[in-house]
């Protein structure tokens, strides 16, 4: 755990479904307790839980990729700071929290998507160190859901 002023930092794991719920603000969908569950208690997934103060403020949340011929990285899948609580430095705060525990788990890099006009993020990543080549990246997406 890391804690700093107000801010403290925790990863979420077995048997703490009910405690990311109460981040539901956060997440941009319902939280499916089954999902969280299969989340958490995966090794390799980790959900960092922020607070500020004992206010629940925002989650981050990261998978560990790895691949035969290549050394493990972490994937930033999603971070998300409740309006409230933005500008706050809960971000920051989650962005080292996550560093620090992909650096102890032996990943050689964390990277992350994001589009250049989503400002905030891209703010963020910059000051928290990340690089970025300047290069456009595509993404394509596949229904799997017959939709």
């Amino acid at each position: 755990m890391m804690t700093s002023d107000e801010i403290s930092i925790r990863r979420a794991g077995p048997g703490d479904a009910s405690e990311v719920a109460l981040f539901d603000e956060a997440f941009d969908h319902a939280i499916s307790f089954d999902e969280t569950r299969r989340f958490i208690d995966r090794d390799g997934h980790h959900l960092l839980l922020g607070y500020l103060g004992d206010r629940p403020a925002g989650f981050l949340s990261a998978v560990e990729v790895f691949h035969p011929d290549k050394r493990p990285e972490l994937f930033l899948n999603e971070i998300s700071v409740v309006h409230p609580d933005q500008r706050k430095g809960v971000a920051r705060a989650l962005v080292e929290e996550m560093k620090r525990l992909g650096a102890e788990r032996g990943c050689v890099n964390v990277w992350v998507l994001t589009d250049e006009s989503n400002e905030p993020a891209m703010s963020l990543y910059r000051t928290t160190g990340g690089s970025w080549d300047g290069s456009q990246q595509i993404m394509f997406e596949w229904d799997l859901t017959g939709g």
